[in-house]
């Protein structure tokens, strides 16, 4: 399960959900931020959950990208391209890019 979505915000209610997701054999995947610090973002924080930084063009951190103890692998997240709004194509750059990569790559693994 990818999850670009999140916020600093610790819940509670949330992580049962995801233990109880990892229960039934759900891998689930998030976003670690684009906060260009250590922050904790959640979900990407919480217990088993895969957290997933952004990489660049030379495989390097992307200057955006969320870093620290919690993130576990990085995946690009750089000018991807994809899906925008109003039914269009563009690149798009961001941790949310950069999630979609590992939750494929875990599901294949699985």
């Amino acid at each position: 399960m990818s999850n670009s979505w999140g916020g600093t915000f610790y819940d509670q209610a949330l992580q049962d959900a995801i233990w109880a997701a990892y229960g039934a054999g759900v891998i689930f995947v998030a976003a670690a931020g684009n906060s260009g610090d250590d922050t904790l973002h959640y979900p990407a924080a919480m217990d088993r959950v895969i957290a997933v930084s952004a990489t660049d063009h030379n495989d390097a951190k992307a200057s955006f990208s969320t870093f620290g103890a919690f993130i576990d692998v990085a995946a690009p997240g750089v000018k991807i391209w994809s899906t925008i709004l109003n039914n269009g194509y563009g690149y798009a750059s961001g941790t949310s890019m950069a999630s979609p990569h590992d939750a494929a790559q875990a599901a294949l693994l699985k």
